[in-house]
């Protein structure tokens, strides 16, 4: 039987409180990578290696402690420092060398502000082992951690006068601080099964607004959403608990609903 494939094409962007520079660089350093370059915070790295220029390839072993069996094989195919980054590569099982899935990441920096738009386009082919694997969602996954750690960067610059939030420390929300957009979509509805979660696909595009309450307790977000051209706008309150260190947040929607995940 011929193995069933699934594209996808992701488009994504952010804006970074960190210079073009530095941003550019946390790509093309290979130990700067490692600090965030993992898609899950249970997932480990295992083996790593990177030959940033072009033509020049990159491999990698992660996965759950104890079990970092995804590999990774990819060649720099385009770089423009510090503005552009291309690369194409395959994901496969370190145990069987089946591939699970293929890629070509396209990297797009431009100085805005006092900071950096990040553009991201990722183009992929899955298997269906790979689709209903859990590091199926690639890129999206790994943004988070790049986001956080150039943002701490990005806050080091600052001066206390700028600072809203002088005694507040870094937490894993950091990553939704910002502005950025997310182009994709969506699946829904009561046709939805196991047998075919991908019903009901509609167009999904939004826009986000997210920074930190005064005081640093609170983040506070604004979410708009036009899934399959629908207004869908969502506005969210996370934190952090200080007695268990679990992130709780809320959702409040247009549609009159509210959310509560802890």
């Amino acid at each position: 039987m011929t193995d069933q494939i699934t594209t996808n094409t992701i488009k994504s962007e952010r804006f970074l409180a960190a210079t073009l520079e530095r941003v550019f660089q946390a790509w093309a350093d290979r130990e700067q990578r490692l600090e965030w370059d993992v898609p899950g915070n249970d997932w480990v790295i295992a083996e790593f290696q990177q030959d940033f220029r072009e033509d020049g390839i990159e491999t990698s072993r992660f996965g759950p402690q104890g079990d970092p069996v995804a590999e990774s094989f990819g060649q720099f195919l385009n770089i423009d420092p510090p503005r552009r980054i291309v690369s194409a590569g395959v994901m496969r099982s370190a145990r069987t060398g089946e591939v699970s899935s293929a890629t070509m990441m396209t990297l797009h920096l431009e100085a805005e502000r006092d900071g950096t738009r990040l553009s991201l386009i990722d183009q992929s082919v899955f298997s269906r082992k790979g689709r209903d694997s859990r590091h199926a969602p690639t890129w999206l996954g790994r943004n988070p951690r790049q986001n956080a750690a150039l943002y701490r960067a990005g806050r080091r610059q600052m001066t206390m006068s700028q600072s809203t939030e002088p005694n507040r420390q870094p937490t894993e929300l950091d990553v939704f601080l910002g502005e950025w957009r997310a182009e994709g979509t969506s699946y829904g509805g009561t046709d939805q099964s196991g047998d075919d979660p991908k019903a009901n696909r509609e167009k999904w595009e939004s826009e986000h607004k997210a920074r930190w309450h005064t005081g640093g307790y609170f983040q506070i977000e604004d979410e708009r959403a036009r899934p399959g051209g629908a207004v869908f706008d969502t506005h969210w309150v996370r934190g952090i608990d200080p007695e268990t260190g679990r992130m709780f947040a809320s959702s409040f929607e247009n549609h009159g609903h509210k959310r509560t995940y802890d």
